[in-house]
């Protein structure tokens, strides 16, 4: 069951929604999962903000180049520049917003749309997304001490809907991946 009979009504018509067809809703435990989850992670943003993208330049030292203000740095001044804490400041946010709409699906797709929206210009793919994840899983059991697999699995089903809502959107601006 894909959470309550509340958020199906909440949906809006099938066509105002982004024509995707792998998007699934999260579950009320899921959602709960993420928000409980956030709350630790949330508490040091930054900290954790940087460790997240240190381990995904790290893991795949390439992505650097997809963002135009790391280009030119070297790797051994990125881990504390300035760059790399406004960086990590804008995903937090993010991720900050996104848990504030994460009990309403028609307010999480626009905001996930609306994200999508702004990576599609840098040419950052599902795959990109799906690479980040045990960054992001990786953070979160650091800063909350350990995660559930129902934790990983929520967290999982987000960014894998935001993959899906990322790949949709290159395809309507005829980006091809």
């Amino acid at each position: 069951m894909y959470g309550s009979a509340k958020h199906v009504t909440q949906l809006p018509k099938q066509d105002s929604f982004p024509k995707v067809t792998k998007v699934v809703p999260l579950t009320e435990e899921q959602r709960e999962a993420i928000k409980q989850s956030h709350k630790k992670l949330a508490e040091s943003a930054a900290k954790y903000g940087n460790e997240l993208f240190i381990r995904l330049f790290s893991d795949f030292p390439d992505y650097k180049d997809i963002w135009p203000r790391f280009r030119a740095l070297p790797d051994s001044s990125l881990v504390g520049s300035d760059q790399m804490r406004s960086h990590a400041s804008v995903y937090m946010k993010g991720i900050e917003t996104i848990v504030s709409k994460i009990d309403d699906d028609v307010a999480l797709q626009e905001v996930l749309r609306k994200i999508a929206s702004s990576h599609v210009r840098f040419n950052i793919t599902k795959a990109h997304v799906e690479h980040m994840v045990p960054c992001l899983l990786e953070v979160l059991r650091l800063s909350n001490g350990s995660i559930s697999d129902e934790t990983r699995a929520a967290w999982t089903r987000l960014y894998d809907n935001f993959g899906e809502i990322l790949a949709q959107l290159s395809k309507e601006r005829g980006i091809k991946r």
